[in-house]
């Protein structure tokens, strides 16, 4: 989920994710790297995304993407389901 939410933003606008990794790495900036390292897992070819971590920081870091590219964080939902069982 974390992953799949990082990656639609960089489709919907690489910009800012790029200028994020050629930043100073200020908090959100630690998360972003153009070079795999340790904890860090691939999204889009040649950029990285901090993995390791716990759900709290993952939601709080998207929150900090979702303020960075402008985007109202009332627009990031999680629907859980169940499913249908049959």
């Amino acid at each position: 989920m974390y992953i799949g939410v990082v990656r639609a933003l960089y489709e919907l606008d690489a910009a800012p994710i790029c200028q994020l990794i050629a930043g100073d790495r200020t908090p959100l900036e630690k998360i972003l790297s153009d070079h795999q390292e340790k904890g860090f897992s691939q999204f889009v070819e040649g950029v990285y995304l901090y993995t390791l971590t716990d759900n709290w920081h993952k939601i709080h870091r998207l929150r900090d993407l979702f303020d960075f590219y402008g985007i109202d964080q009332s627009e990031l939902q999680f629907e859980v389901g169940t499913g249908a069982r049959k």
